[in-house]
């Protein structure tokens, strides 16, 4: 019985002492780790696929990039996806289907998009660095200019929402700083 009287101070001095902030931090951090895991794919995988399949495919195909189709190329590309397909990856086989059962320039620009995209993705993932808009435009390696364009703008657009949300935290975290510690960090926060 004497045990059982002491339950409720234990539990009232867990809640008194109870960090709110620690604990949320704390899940954050563990939730993100796991998600960070498992979504990174792994670097032989990566590795494995960028030389078998991905570059030699990029390669095949780069100088066609979004150019009219090109039945032997194509058809040249379809072999390389088949002998790899255990590897190739959803996407790829998705524009497989297509450009097997009816070969059209639209299927074959799906195709294209499809490779520069997971060229880059795969250089990225490896730190060999994507190709540059500069490349791309010497190359003209983009299916239309008004997509080319629309691609420009979206990243511009998402460059300065970053930006003024950085500037805004800034702002925030010196006020917030002012507010605890009576240290201005940033003076034009009057």
């Amino acid at each position: 019985m004497k045990y059982l009287s002491a339950f409720p101070d234990f539990i009232g001095n867990i809640i008194n002492n109870f960090d709110l902030a620690a604990v949320v931090a704390a899940i954050i951090s563990i939730s993100a780790s796991i998600y960070i895991f498992r979504t990174t794919p792994k670097y032989d995988l990566v590795y494995k696929r960028y030389t078998s399949l991905i570059f030699p495919l990029f390669e095949l195909i780069e100088p066609h990039l979004f150019k009219p189709i090109d039945r032997s190329i194509l058809s040249d590309a379809i072999n390389l996806i088949e002998q790899n397909k255990a590897i190739a990856g959803s996407k790829l086989l998705y524009t497989l289907y297509f450009c097997k059962n009816n070969p059209c320039q639209e299927h074959f620009d799906l195709l294209c998009s499809c490779i520069s995209k997971e060229y880059d993705q795969c250089c990225s993932r490896l730190g060999l660095g994507k190709r540059s808009i500069s490349y791309k435009i010497s190359r003209q390696q983009y299916k239309s200019k008004a997509v080319f364009v629309l691609y420009i703008v979206c990243h511009t657009f998402v460059f300065i929402v970053v930006l003024f949300a950085f500037v805004f935290l800034l702002f925030y975290l010196s006020r917030l700083v002012k507010n605890i510690t009576g240290i201005e960090i940033l003076p034009l926060t009057r």
